[in-house]
Protein backbone atom coordinates (compact mmCIF):
# COMPACT_ATOMS: atom_id res chain seq x y z
CA UNK A 1 0.00 0.00 0.00
CA UNK A 2 2.89 2.38 0.69
CA UNK A 3 4.16 2.07 -2.86
CA UNK A 4 0.69 2.61 -4.31
CA UNK A 5 0.40 5.77 -2.21
CA UNK A 6 3.67 7.05 -3.65
CA UNK A 7 5.94 6.26 -0.71
CA UNK A 8 8.36 4.06 -2.65
CA UNK A 9 10.99 3.89 0.11
CA UNK A 10 8.57 2.65 2.77
CA UNK A 11 6.86 0.42 0.24
CA UNK A 12 10.13 -1.25 -0.64
CA UNK A 13 11.05 -1.68 3.03
CA UNK A 14 7.65 -3.20 3.74
CA UNK A 15 7.87 -5.61 0.81
CA UNK A 16 11.39 -6.68 1.79
CA UNK A 17 10.09 -7.46 5.28
CA UNK A 18 7.17 -9.42 3.80
CA UNK A 19 9.61 -11.40 1.63
CA UNK A 20 11.55 -12.38 4.75
CA UNK A 21 8.39 -13.42 6.57
CA UNK A 22 6.80 -15.17 3.58
CA UNK A 23 9.44 -16.16 1.02
CA UNK A 24 6.71 -17.78 -1.11
CA UNK A 25 4.83 -14.55 -1.84
CA UNK A 26 5.17 -14.10 -5.60
CA UNK A 27 3.15 -10.87 -5.53
CA UNK A 28 5.61 -9.29 -3.09
CA UNK A 29 8.59 -10.26 -5.24
CA UNK A 30 6.82 -8.93 -8.31
CA UNK A 31 6.18 -5.62 -6.58
CA UNK A 32 9.82 -5.48 -5.45
CA UNK A 33 10.78 -6.10 -9.07
CA UNK A 34 8.61 -3.20 -10.20
CA UNK A 35 9.88 -0.80 -7.53
CA UNK A 36 13.52 -1.59 -8.27
CA UNK A 37 12.76 -1.27 -12.00
CA UNK A 38 11.37 2.22 -11.35
CA UNK A 39 14.49 3.03 -9.34
CA UNK A 40 16.67 1.90 -12.26
CA UNK A 41 18.17 -1.00 -10.30
CA UNK A 42 17.76 -3.35 -13.24
CA UNK A 43 19.95 -6.22 -12.05
CA UNK A 44 18.13 -6.33 -8.71
CA UNK A 45 14.79 -5.96 -10.47
CA UNK A 46 15.54 -8.98 -12.63
CA UNK A 47 16.42 -11.06 -9.55
CA UNK A 48 13.09 -10.20 -7.95
CA UNK A 49 11.18 -11.03 -11.13
CA UNK A 50 13.01 -14.32 -11.50
CA UNK A 51 12.03 -15.25 -7.93
CA UNK A 52 8.41 -14.22 -8.55
CA UNK A 53 8.35 -16.24 -11.77
CA UNK A 54 9.83 -19.25 -9.99
CA UNK A 55 7.00 -19.07 -7.45
CA UNK A 56 4.25 -18.39 -10.00
CA UNK A 57 5.40 -19.48 -13.46
CA UNK A 58 1.98 -19.03 -15.05
CA UNK A 59 1.56 -15.32 -14.25
CA UNK A 60 1.76 -13.26 -17.47
CA UNK A 61 2.17 -9.93 -15.66
CA UNK A 62 5.42 -11.13 -14.08
CA UNK A 63 6.71 -12.27 -17.48
CA UNK A 64 5.75 -8.95 -19.07
CA UNK A 65 7.35 -6.83 -16.37
CA UNK A 66 10.45 -9.01 -16.37
CA UNK A 67 10.72 -8.39 -20.12
CA UNK A 68 10.87 -4.64 -19.52
CA UNK A 69 13.84 -5.14 -17.23
CA UNK A 70 15.49 -7.43 -19.77
CA UNK A 71 15.04 -4.76 -22.44
CA UNK A 72 16.80 -2.23 -20.22
CA UNK A 73 19.62 -4.71 -19.74
CA UNK A 74 19.92 -5.08 -23.56
CA UNK A 75 18.94 -8.74 -23.32
CA UNK A 76 16.52 -8.49 -26.22
CA UNK A 77 16.23 -12.17 -27.09
CA UNK A 78 15.37 -13.05 -23.51
CA UNK A 79 12.86 -10.20 -23.37
CA UNK A 80 11.19 -11.42 -26.56
CA UNK A 81 11.03 -14.94 -25.16
CA UNK A 82 9.44 -13.68 -21.94
CA UNK A 83 6.89 -11.65 -23.90
CA UNK A 84 6.00 -14.66 -26.03
CA UNK A 85 5.51 -16.71 -22.87
CA UNK A 86 3.21 -14.03 -21.45
CA UNK A 87 1.16 -14.08 -24.64
CA UNK A 88 0.93 -17.87 -24.64
CA UNK A 89 -0.73 -17.60 -21.24
CA UNK A 90 -2.80 -14.50 -22.01
CA UNK A 91 -3.04 -14.01 -25.80
CA UNK A 92 -4.66 -10.57 -25.58
CA UNK A 93 -2.33 -9.13 -22.93
CA UNK A 94 -2.74 -5.44 -23.71
CA UNK A 95 0.84 -4.45 -22.91
CA UNK A 96 2.82 -7.53 -23.92
CA UNK A 97 1.52 -7.63 -27.50
CA UNK A 98 2.69 -4.18 -28.67
CA UNK A 99 5.92 -4.51 -26.68
CA UNK A 100 6.67 -7.81 -28.40
CA UNK A 101 5.99 -6.44 -31.87
CA UNK A 102 8.16 -3.38 -31.18
CA UNK A 103 10.94 -5.58 -29.80
CA UNK A 104 10.86 -7.90 -32.79
CA UNK A 105 10.98 -4.96 -35.20
CA UNK A 106 13.88 -3.33 -33.36
CA UNK A 107 15.72 -6.66 -33.32
CA UNK A 108 15.36 -6.96 -37.11
CA UNK A 109 12.99 -9.88 -36.75
CA UNK A 110 9.99 -8.35 -38.54
CA UNK A 111 8.86 -11.64 -40.05
CA UNK A 112 8.27 -13.00 -36.55
CA UNK A 113 5.99 -10.04 -35.78
CA UNK A 114 3.58 -10.78 -38.64
CA UNK A 115 1.47 -13.37 -36.74
CA UNK A 116 0.94 -10.86 -33.93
Amino acid sequence: EYAKAGDIVRGKQHLEMVAQIDPNDSYGYGMLGWITYLEGSNTQSLKYYQKAEELEPGEPKIKFQKSLTLIRLNRTDEAISSLKQALEIEPLHKEALPTLVEGLLKAGRASEAIPY
